[in-house]
């Protein structure tokens, strides 16, 4: 999993809080981050859109399923994916935007897994995390079996150099 744009700045966190633009106190489902009008966004995991459809809330949106969890991007500005189009991770999806209801260009970030909406920042550092030790899991294995065949391996030309 990577993070769907380069410069991650968030400017409104995921939980409760007073919608800027309805003043209306209920749960911001995902992250606000930081973006001029045209950066790139990524897809967060290889998947496949789910669907890509505008509303007057959250402008130009895409969904992507993944593998168990669902990864939502609103407020877009250039949409450059289809229903159904197969991606991969850090394939661009579309533009940063000011699409919907905002006060100001910037990407709208959802994770949802088992229907639940999760806190986006700990759902990709839980997976990141998750990658980091299966990596210097297996780095850590290599180098392991390397010792032993090295080992080995001197110990069998010595013999063998005797016969």
């Amino acid at each position: 999993m990577i993070y769907p744009l380069k410069n991650m700045v968030v400017t409104s966190p995921f939980g409760m809080r007073v919608h800027p633009v309805t003043n209306i106190y209920k749960l911001h489902n995902g992250i606000d981050l930081s973006g001029s009008n045209g950066t790139p966004i990524f897809s967060v995991d290889k998947g496949k859109v789910k669907s890509s459809y505008f509303n007057s809330v959250g402008g130009n949106q895409v969904i992507i399923q993944h593998n168990g969890y669902t990864s939502g991007y609103a407020h877009l500005q250039d949409v450059l994916v289809s229903e159904g189009q197969e991606l991969k991770k850090g394939q661009e999806i579309g533009t940063v935007g000011s699409s919907g209801a905002v006060t100001g260009s910037h990407l709208h970030f959802v994770i949802k897994k088992n229907d639940e909406y999760q806190e986006p920042i700990k759902f990709m550092q839980d997976s990141i995390n998750k990658t980091a030790i299966l990596s210097f899991s297996i780095i850590a294995v290599v180098l392991i079996a390397g010792y032993y065949f090295l080992k080995y391996y001197k110990k069998w030309k010595i013999l063998s150099g005797i016969m």
